[in-house]
C-alpha cells in the first residue's frame, strides 16, 4: 500500500505529551525537540523512529507538563535542614524565608519507559496518517496512470505502419538518388533517415517502464524511489519520441503525454 510522506501524530501519557511531524524528503531525516533530561536517551528515540518510517523530514517533539502542586511537609522539611545544614559548614548569615521554598522548582521529569511508550502511541497515529494520505494519493495516481496509458496506446494506434514505411523510404529514396548521392553517401542518409523515424523501440521500453510501474505502485515496502526512477525512465523515451516524430497527431499526443509525466512526478515526490 502507498504511503505518503506527509502526516502527523500525536499522544498522552500522564503528563507526557508528544507530537510527531513528517514532510517530503529525499532521505529520512529527524529533529527532536525533547528536554535535557532525555538526552541519553536520543540515540533510543532515532531508532525507534527508523524502525517504523523509513523516508521522509521528520520531527519529534516531547513535552513534559508540569504536575499539580501538592503539599510535601516531610519534603519541606528535608529542603529546610539542608539550607540550614549549608549555612552551618559556610558559614553564611541570613534568616531561611519562603523565598528559598518558591525558587525550589518542581521535578518535571517522566521514566523512560512511559516516554517511550507514548512515542510509539504517537508514530502509530502518525503512520495512520500517511496511511490516510497514500489512499489519497493512489487514487491521484491510478487517474493518471490510466490516462499515460490510454496515451501510449493511441501514439500506438497513429504510428505509421508498415506499408506506409515503405512508401515514405521508396519517396526518400527517390529524391535522394536526384540528388545524384554516390552509393556510399545513399546507405548512409538513408540509415540516419531509419533512425530518426522509427521509434517503435522507445515506445516500447516506455510501456515495459508502464507495466512495472503499476507492479511497483501495488507493493507493501516503501516505493518511492523506484517509481520516481520509473518515471524518469518514461520520460527520456517520451523525449527521443518527441525528437523522431514527425505526424503532427503524435506530436501532439506526446505533449499531452508529458503532462501526464510530470503530475505522475510530483505526486510520487509525496511517495514514501
Amino acid at each position: 500500500m502507498i504511503q505518503s510522506m506527509t502526516g502527523y501524530g500525536e499522544a498522552r501519557r500522564g503528563n507526557i505529551h508528544c507530537e510527531i511531524k513528517s514532510l517530503n524528503h529525499r532521505f529520512f531525516n529527524i529533529t527532536l525537540l525533547i528536554p535535557s533530561w532525555l538526552s541519553p536517551h536520543e540515540l533510543k528515540i532515532m531508532e525507534l523512529l527508523k524502525k517504523r518510517i523509513k523516508r521522509g523530514a521528520v520531527s519529534l517533539k516531547i513535552h513534559i507538563e508540569s504536575q499539580e502542586i501538592k503539599l510535601d511537609i516531610k519534603r519541606a522539611k528535608a529542603y529546610y535542614e539542608f539550607i540550614h545544614s549549608l549555612k552551618e559548614e559556610l558559614g553564611l548569615s541570613g534568616n531561611i524565608s519562603i523565598g528559598h521554598f518558591l525558587d525550589f522548582k518542581k521535578e518535571t521529569t517522566a521514566s523512560w519507559g512511559d516516554v517511550r511508550t507514548t512515542i510509539n502511541s504517537a508514530l502509530s497515529s502518525l503512520i495512520q496518517s500517511r496511511k490516510d494520505e497514500g489512499r489519497k494519493l493512489k487514487e491521484d495516481i491510478d487517474l493518471h496512470f490510466k490516462k499515460t496509458r490510454e496515451g501510449i496506446e493511441e501514439i500506438k494506434r497513429k504510428t505509421p505502419g508498415e506499408q506506409d514505411i515503405k512508401k515514405q523510404f521508396k519517396k526518400k529514396f527517390s529524391n535522394l538518388i536526384k540528388k545524384g548521392l554516390d552509393e556510399r553517401r545513399l546507405k548512409e542518409e538513408l540509415t540516419l533517415w531509419l533512425i530518426r523515424e522509427n521509434f517503435n523501440e522507445e515506445r516500447v521500453r516506455f510501456e515495459v517502464h508502464l507495466n512495472k510501474f503499476k507492479q511497483v505502485v501495488k507493493r507493501k515496502e516503501p516505493s518511492g524511489k523506484h517509481l520516481s526512477f520509473l518515471i524518469q525512465e518514461m520520460e527520456r523515451e517520451i523525449n527521443t519520441i518527441s525528437a523522431k516524430a514527425k505526424n503532427a497527431n503524435i506530436s501532439q499526443l506526446v505533449v499531452e503525454l508529458k503532462g501526464e509525466l510530470e503530475i505522475l512526478r510530483e505526486q510520487i515526490g509525496n511517495v514514501m
